[in-house]
């Protein structure tokens, strides 16, 4: 569905079908990104010139939203797209929270994952590695929990 995320947002920058939504087609474009569409990144990149840079926080929290809804339906595709947007989408890279996705990612045996969360390692104090570890372990047990659920309630 990226590649339609994809257009959606190339028609709400160009306003074919519904007036023009910059903010929305930059959420889309993002979306989008994540998803390995290579060209979203240049139309994001595009949209964010167009918009006032009080705007793209919500917009964030929006794209934040829309993964955070992914994970919980069990989308394990979002678990890796968590990660990279906290390197990618953010307006400053959080390394640390990178990291807490892909070693989800990696514990689930992701595609890149492993690569991923050793490279996000490599940028943080051991000390603070730590407790992202603890802090990975138990969102991990909560999916866990949750997916048991989700199969009991079947």
């Amino acid at each position: 569905q990226h590649d339609a995320q994809f257009n959606l947002a190339t028609l709400l920058r160009a306003g074919f079908g519904h007036p023009q939504d910059f903010r929305e087609a930059l959420h889309w474009a993002w979306l989008s990104h994540l998803g390995g569409v290579a060209k979203a990144s240049a139309l994001a990149d595009e949209l964010q010139d167009l918009l006032p840079e009080n705007m793209l926080d919500a917009i964030r929290e929006k794209v934040s939203a829309h993964l955070d809804k992914r994970v919980a339906a069990g989308d394990r595709a979002a678990i890796m797209h968590r990660g990279d947007y906290f390197l990618e989408i953010l307006a400053e890279p959080d390394h640390g929270q990178a990291y807490v996705w892909y070693a989800i990612g990696a514990a689930m045996k992701l595609k890149g994952a492993y690569e991923a969360r050793n490279e996000m390692a490599d940028n943080l104090d051991p000390n603070t590695l730590i407790d992202l570890q603890e802090e990975a372990a138990q969102i991990f047990q909560e999916m866990k929990t949750r997916t048991a659920e989700q199969e009991r309630q079947k």
